[in-house]
């Protein structure tokens, strides 16, 4: 019905230069720079999902909206008022509106079997977020998520949140060097030259208290302020992370995310977050012995040192 109106706007367009005032030179440039309407569509989100592993168990990202028909407010010559701006309904006589689900941004493999080999770099990438030398290999790879792209001065304009998520401190690993958040959420920032993933899992690792908090709470809080699900090659957002348990770094640090529909992330994260989780475990295990045992070694050395002070 939108384009159908086409013809019909070209001529009333034609007329309405036509009858512009060759002095108006401002409305003269508009009119000539001026085409039909684009179609738009209002997507009001009810719901959306990210993760493969919740109730709904879906692999791709998805979401639930209602549709709604935008008319034109400019230069639309009252041709698009008969088209009926209700949202859509596939019961009109009811009037509710009705639900639509869609997937948000599906890879182009997304109704085909992919074939998911083993991650090349897997062992790397889980020592890597369990031991904390991340930091050292994501400043190697020029095209790593490290650059801290967006300052907290352009935030302002909109820190009302639209919709704040919650994580634990597991949740973030390195997958090469791009910082993800469990299996969708692809983190830009940086913190001391390291990239949060990296600085997150390495402060939230120091000692087995932080290590078992760290696990158990989800204490890191992700306040988005800015979406852009569709004008962009992936859905984008932005937001302030802050870590209000274990780490005092992680204070309103302003990050960009993006939502990855890469569908060999789920068993990579998988395998990797669980080898981390050893390869943290193991360290600090190793760390509290060590400390153990120089305790150990400094009271005997203590202990003979006023043993032989006595028999003098």
């Amino acid at each position: 019905m939108h384009t159908e109106q086409k013809l019909l706007w070209e001529a009333s367009h034609k007329r309405s230069k036509s009858n512009t005032s060759a002095l108006d030179l401002v409305k003269k440039v508009k009119d000539a720079f001026t085409g039909f309407p684009s179609f738009v569509i209002q997507v009001k989100m009810k719901y959306f999902d990210l993760y493969h592993d919740d109730r709904w168990g879906h692999p791709m990202p998805w979401f639930m909206a209602t549709l709604q028909y935008k008319r034109p407010s400019d230069r639309s010559y009252g041709l698009f008022d008969h088209i009926p701006t209700a949202p859509f309904s596939t019961d009109p006589q009811q009037g509710s509106p009705t639900l639509v689900h869609m997937l948000l941004s599906p890879p182009p493999t997304f109704n085909q079997h992919v074939k998911l080999d083993k991650e090349k770099g897997s062992i790397l990438a889980a020592f890597a977020a369990g031991s904390g030398i991340g930091a050292s290999i994501a400043k190697l790879n020029k095209h790593s998520t490290l650059g801290r792209l967006i300052d907290v001065g352009q935030l302002i304009y909109s820190f009302a949140n639209i919709f704040e998520l919650k994580f634990s401190i597991a949740d973030f690993w390195l997958k090469g060097t791009d910082c993800f958040i469990r299996t969708r959420l692809v983190v830009t920032s940086a913190i001391d030259g390291m990239s949060l993933c990296q600085y997150i899992a390495s402060k939230g690792s120091e000692g087995l208290y932080a290590l078992y908090k760290s696990e158990k709470s989800s204490s890191v809080r992700v306040s988005v302020v800015g979406v852009d699900f569709f004008n962009k090659p992936r859905p984008h957002m932005t937001a302030i992370v802050t870590e209000g348990l274990l780490i005092a770094g992680v204070n309103d640090t302003p990050v960009t995310i993006e939502v990855s529909n890469d569908p060999a992330v789920i068993p990579h994260y998988v395998g990797t977050v669980r080898m981390a989780k050893k390869v943290r475990w193991t360290v600090a295990i190793t760390n509290f012995l060590l400390f153990v045992l120089k305790c150990v070694q400094v009271a005997l050395d203590a202990r003979s040192e006023y043993q032989r002070l006595n028999h003098k």
